[in-house]
């Protein structure tokens, strides 16, 4: 019988030991979520499912395919799925299991949809701070703001934060994602709330102290009471999530020309290895940007295109009155006398009209 801690312990003595640990976390994830899908859609261990596919009752890419449906009904990304799937071929590879037939694969793996994410608007945001508590609506305020993800927020610590015409921080490499060094802003609008947090701390202290898990529940609480709880209908998956925050701020920094929303958020794009921004250059395009990602005391952007259309067309008809009194002044002037008396007696006329 196929022993899958055997395997995995040899597997560790050689190649995996010299793996990456984020990429040893990225498997080992991969084969507890492959473990949890065994054990609810064939009531199978590991090593009872390795067995069950070499006796043909359950086909390999049958179970690559029901685990890809599993996750993707739990609302995992698309990269995520595939990633997963790729390191539970290597398990089956290891177990001595043939997955190597591309027309299956290709069944299994070019089928992954794609569904569209709903975005969080400015007033469900609103909604949400007036009635988060003060911790919540802070992390909400500064993710919203600055395109941190999660777990970069809440690694941070007091020394990664400085101040000049907006609050800078800077990412470490070493809690980023794609473990590259990076640095974003926050909001004036957030400022007070990151003070609050950072005042009378230690460089080495983290600012909030907190739980991603922890920030998972209270959020998931805060929805409720919004009553912004509703779920995707393909995947039992909340519209909004902590991630809804970082793309507000990736979607509303696009506005601006270039890619300033995906470098300051540390997300992948075309040519991004040859974005080589200075802070400066990426502080003045935060500045204007800035007007996008305002929460409170915002002017909505129809309402801003009528007013200015509204101050054009005001602009217009001070033109052409101007004109027009031009044109009246340049016809008294060349009058004659009598003319000249004939409209002084009509504007007094007029004049004394109107006071009555």
């Amino acid at each position: 019988m196929f022993d899958a801690n055997q395997k995995a312990k040899a597997f560790e003595e050689t190649r995996g030991s010299s793996l990456s640990s984020g990429t040893q976390t990225n498997r080992d994830q991969a084969m507890k979520r492959f473990e949890i899908f065994a054990e609810l859609q064939y009531n199978e261990t590991l090593e009872g499912l390795v067995e069950s596919i070499k006796l043909n009752p359950i086909s390999v890419y049958e179970a690559l395919k029901d685990f890809k449906n599993y996750e993707i009904k739990r609302g995992v990304t698309i990269s995520t799925v595939k990633l997963r799937l790729y390191y539970i071929r290597k398990f089956f590879s290891r177990a001595e299991i043939d997955v190597d037939d591309k027309e299956k694969l290709k069944e299994v793996l070019g089928k992954i949809p794609k569904y569209r994410r709903e975005p969080v608007t400015h007033s469900q945001l609103e909604l949400m701070c007036n009635k988060a508590n003060h911790k919540i609506k802070s992390l909400i305020l500064i993710q919203s703001s600055s395109g941190l993800r999660v777990s970069e927020m809440l690694y941070l610590k007091v020394k990664d934060i400085t101040k000049s015409e907006r609050y800078q921080i800077k990412i470490r490499a070493e809690n980023s994602k794609t473990k590259t060094e990076r640095i974003t802003f926050i909001s004036k609008e957030a400022e007070p709330y990151l003070e609050y947090f950072i005042k009378g701390k230690s460089p080495d202290d983290l600012v909030f102290n907190y739980s991603k898990s922890s920030f998972t529940s209270a959020l998931q609480r805060l929805l409720s009471k919004c009553e912004l709880d509703k779920k995707y209908d393909h995947c039992n998956v909340n519209l909004i999530s902590s991630h809804s925050f970082r793309a507000f701020f990736i979607t509303n920094m696009g506005k601006l020309e270039g890619f300033f929303g995906h470098s300051l958020s540390g997300h992948d794009h075309y040519m991004a290895n040859y974005d080589r921004y200075s802070p400066e250059e990426l502080l003045e395009k935060y500045i204007e940007g800035e007007k996008f990602l305002k929460i409170f005391d915002r002017v909505n952007e129809r309402q801003m295109k009528n007013l200015e259309k509204k101050l054009e067309e005001q602009a217009k008809t001070i033109e052409r009155l101007e004109k027009e009194n031009e044109y009246r002044d340049e016809m008294f002037r060349t009058a004659d006398q009598a003319t000249k008396n004939k409209i002084t007696q009509l504007l007094f006329e007029t004049q004394k009209t109107s006071f009555d």
